[in-house]
């Protein structure tokens, strides 16, 4: 019994997973990595980075990270403005490997380059 039920929770948590949506903006904007990062959960923003890195394009991948909330804001300009540089860093580690030169240097900017804001 207790092991059909655990079965059953791996088969759930495996479709999950393979529908999960990178993009779905809860009621404020923000897709689930804003939301970790918004919390300062470093450990969730390193899942949801590699999971994004490992089922995205870098076309899809530019887009999430450059997607922004109804203020604007995108994933490195959350923690920047609560002065969390560890998680500063960490974004940054994933995204100069991702960007060119002068996208890194849009997004450090914090403007959305090609992208209107997701609402």
């Amino acid at each position: 019994m207790v092991f059909a039920v655990l079965k059953y929770v791996a088969d759930k948590w495996e479709a999950f997973t393979k529908n999960y949506d990178f993009f779905l903006p809860d009621q404020a904007g923000y897709n689930p990595l804003m939301r970790a990062v918004s919390k300062g959960n470093e450990k969730a923003v390193e899942r949801i980075l590699n999971k994004a890195e490992a089922k995205l394009s870098i076309d899809e991948m530019k887009k999430f990270l450059f997607q922004a909330d109804k203020d604007g804001r995108n994933v490195l300009m959350l923690p920047a403005l609560k002065d969390n540089k560890e998680m500063v860093e960490l974004i940054l580690n994933k995204v100069e490997a991702i960007l060119s030169p002068s996208e890194l240097a849009e997004f450090l900017s914090g403007r959305v380059i090609g992208l209107r804001k997701l609402h």
